[in-house]
């Protein structure tokens, strides 16, 4: 599963270039979102469950390197700063989307887990497909990067 992030994040990173990091974005965390449905089938087939396994790392990561080229776009000479922040608070997303996923496991099962992995991506889907709305003309002053 790693290696297959290691090569989404190559694809991302041309796409981002050329200026579609946002519509990358989406169509990695649909990637992900998808992922959990194979997970939840994960319980009876471990074929599904590799599949998830994979489509999640090549979601995941491609949505990091996506989301990273459009911050870095907004204040090119603060990337330390907004690495800081973006790191954190991937970081304390992690940590709630684990905790919840442990007490959600524990009291719910498997089932249950799967679909809180699906609802936290299709949550970020929603943030993705409306946030050009809220951002107005700064979004698109964001060009793709020049060769």
């Amino acid at each position: 599963a790693g290696a297959t992030g290691a090569l989404c994040a190559s694809v991302a990173g041309k796409l981002t270039d050329r200026g579609h990091a946002r519509i990358a974005s989406i169509i990695f965390f649909t990637t992900t979102t998808m992922a959990f449905g194979l997970l939840a089938l994960g319980r009876t087939s471990l074929t599904a469950l590799l599949a998830g396994i994979v489509l999640v790392d090549l979601g995941v990561w491609g949505a990091q390197v996506s989301n990273q080229s459009l911050i870095y776009r907004l204040r090119p000479h603060a990337q330390s700063r907004i690495t800081t922040i973006y790191m954190t608070s991937y970081f304390i997303g992690g940590a709630i989307g684990s905790a919840t996923s442990a007490i959600l496991y524990t009291k719910e099962g498997w089932i249950a887990t799967c679909a809180l992995g699906a609802a936290f991506g299709l949550i970020a889907i929603v943030f993705w497909m409306t946030e050009r709305h809220r951002l107005g003309d700064y979004y698109t002053k964001l060009t793709p990067v020049q060769k």
